[in-house]
């Protein structure tokens, strides 16, 4: 059966202020499987070991400097100002991912450093700013985590997917979109929707391709006034939804 984990940043709040331990309860008690680890301030891979978590994938820090993030911001990604120190940090943040890599192995590590050392397997994301060129990246060598959300960055994203797939690259998957009308299709099981049509290509794919859900944590308390659910419930909701479009 394909794992299906549920990102730290999906529920941020649980994560940054009170840990590891209490954010794979909050999992756990939607059905998740596993999570996947951005290092998060607190986010030691010590405590990750004491609270039993099962990780099946990392992600290194997004960016690695105050520079590195002011470059961003005038690419248009202002929030990167507030929210790489506020979030991670800088050397904090890639220390922790790279006790990550050494601490979990077999698991994958997203767009990490080459010089990060451990038995984790490397792979690229599919993701329009940092990869601009479509043909560069189906021609690479390096393993695929397909974003649901990113890719869409490519213009002709529905037949890229569909080349990545058939090469065989796509060793991870991560489930996001930040288009609330997405999650709503997924969970009232639309067979419309990009999200939707996505999944039904992406459900061929070996089951030991796991699969991450990446929330907004700010679409949480929509869906549940949408869907007049708590907001366990509408994790479930989705944890279930994932697991059964991808099965």
């Amino acid at each position: 059966m394909r794992t299906i984990a549920l990102s730290n940043l999906s529920i941020l709040s649980t994560s940054l202020f009170r840990g590891p331990r209490a954010a794979w309860e909050r999992a756990q008690a939607a059905g998740f499987d596993a999570l996947k680890i951005n290092p998060l301030r607190g986010w030691t891979a010590r405590r990750i070991r004491k609270a039993r978590i099962p990780v099946v994938a990392f992600e290194a820090p997004w960016r690695f400097s105050f520079l590195e993030s002011l470059s961003w911001a005038k690419q248009g990604e202002v929030r990167a100002l507030l929210i790489d120190p506020l979030l991670f940090g800088y050397q904090g943040a890639d220390r922790r991912a790279r006790e990550y890599a050494r601490s979990f192995p077999d698991i994958v590590g997203v767009d990490c450093p080459p010089d990060y050392i451990g038995d984790f397997v490397s792979v690229e994301e599919t993701d329009a700013q940092k990869r601009p060129n479509p043909v560069a990246l189906l021609n690479s060598q390096v393993p695929i985590l397909f974003d649901t959300w990113h890719i869409r960055g490519y213009s002709d994203h529905e037949n890229l997917l569909l080349a990545l797939k058939e090469k065989g690259r796509i060793k991870a998957i991560d489930v996001q979109s930040r288009e609330l009308t997405d999650w709503i299709l997924l969970l009232k099981n639309s067979t419309v929707g990009p999200l939707v049509r996505q999944l039904a290509v992406l459900s061929s794919l070996p089951q030991e391709v796991s699969a991450s859900v990446e929330l907004h944590p700010f679409h949480i308390k929509p869906l549940a006034k949408y869907f007049e659910m708590s907001r366990e419930e509408v994790l479930a909701a989705i944890q279930y939804s994932v697991r059964y479009a991808l099965k």
